[in-house]
């Protein structure tokens, strides 16, 4: 009925039924995990408005279940990154993934764990500005004297002004925009 993928590895629809509306999937070495898929084989479908409600549970002297999101008959694969959630300190050598047989109305209004929310506006303007700065860093590290360009070869030069000022541009279009260079892709 359910399958899981993680990238680099065999697909598994080997899991184990814990109750009667529960499974789980053992992954061996989950440190080096970034990404799954989990996924209805097609063979069986979930009881009509039911979905399966998706877990992670690290196994240490407290385990936890964070939940991650949810597959039903509607959509019924979904890929989660799970850089995004919370992992226990030190080495774990096998964690778990359940699927939890639930009304589609509640798992709609589930919200994942903090840390595999989805990116907010903010974030998103946190992390372009530390984009552009770091790439204006960078490049203002290599700013030299027109006596030592000259001596250089192979390198096309400009003034650092130039970047300075489109950085500057950048943050004030960010700063009362966020989405501004969403303009850019829009199709006419």
């Amino acid at each position: 009925m359910f399958g899981l993928v993680i990238p680099g590895r065999l697909v598994d629809t080997t899991y184990e039924a814990v109750d009667d509306d529960k499974v789980v999937f053992n992954i061996v070495e989950p440190q080096s995990v970034k990404h799954i898929v989990v996924f209805l084989t097609g063979e069986t479908p979930l009881e009509e408005g039911m979905g399966a409600g998706i877990y992670i549970c690290w196994p240490t002297h407290e385990p936890s279940w964070q939940y991650v999101g949810f597959i039903c008959n509607e959509k019924p694969s979904a890929l989660f990154r799970l850089s995004d959630v919370q992992m226990p300190e030190g080495e774990v050598s096998v964690a778990q993934i359940g699927l939890s047989s639930e009304p589609l109305a509640e798992l709609a209004q589930a919200a994942p764990t903090p840390q595999a929310k989805a990116l907010t506006q903010s974030d998103l303007v946190t992390f372009t500005n530390f984009t552009v700065e770091s790439l204006f860093n960078f490049v203002t590290s290599f700013s030299c004297t027109p006596e030592e360009a000259a001596t250089k070869e192979q390198d096309d030069w400009f003034p650092i002004g130039c970047l300075h000022k489109w950085f500057e541009t950048f943050k004030n279009k960010l700063e009362h925009d966020p989405v501004f260079w969403r303009r850019a892709f829009k199709e006419d």
